[in-house]
């Protein structure tokens, strides 16, 4: 019985920690319409599902 818990906790961990790294990789590498919530890569201007102007973020100044 211990060790199906210690089992269950680890993918738990495993699941959540991948996950986390997911969403952070996402973070870095996409913005999000404000309009549609379409995933558009960082280079784009436009959003590809409904053409609104994407924020553009700018690098912070050393």
């Amino acid at each position: 019985m211990r060790e199906t818990l210690l089992d269950v906790a680890l993918v738990i961990a495993i699941l959540g920690g991948s996950a986390v790294i997911t969403h952070l990789f996402a973070r870095a590498m996409y913005v999000t319409c404000p309009r549609c919530r379409t995933l558009n890569a960082r280079r784009r201007t436009q959003c590809r599902n409904c053409g609104n102007p994407l924020p553009t973020r700018t690098a912070p100044s050393p």
